[in-house]
């Protein structure tokens, strides 16, 4: 998610002030990106399935892995975005606020923009 819409955010006001839904940018976005997260899976099993030999056939360990690529591209930066914009009222939240990479990007993106 982050990495589908995190670079274009002026494309989509421009367009969404013009009239366009939002739920059909975000749909077109997240087709778009379905090719990566079909294309990742079946790039890496057609190098390493074969060097394995595994028990399993080869559309079984697509699907694992296609579900695996689409897990980890939609669900894990948009938990983990909700997580570091949680209130660090504890000791916990403040380390686990740390380890959020989503956290690391947008302290990066502030201190790009101050500086230019």
């Amino acid at each position: 998610a982050l990495r589908s819409f995190s670079l274009d955010k002026l494309h989509y006001w421009r367009e969404s002030a013009s009239g366009m839904s939002s739920l059909a940018y975000f749909l077109f976005k997240d087709t778009i990106d379905h090719f990566n997260t079909v294309i990742k899976p079946a790039v890496y099993l057609s190098m390493f399935y074969f060097f394995t030999n595994p028990r399993s056939t080869f559309a079984e360990n697509y699907f694992v892995l296609f579900c695996l690529v689409y897990c980890v591209t939609v669900l894990l930066p948009v938990v983990l975005t909700l997580i570091a914009t949680q209130p660090k009222d504890s000791e916990f939240m403040k380390i686990l606020t740390n380890l959020c990479y989503p956290k690391w990007a947008l302290e990066g993106f502030i201190i790009a923009n101050a500086e230019t």
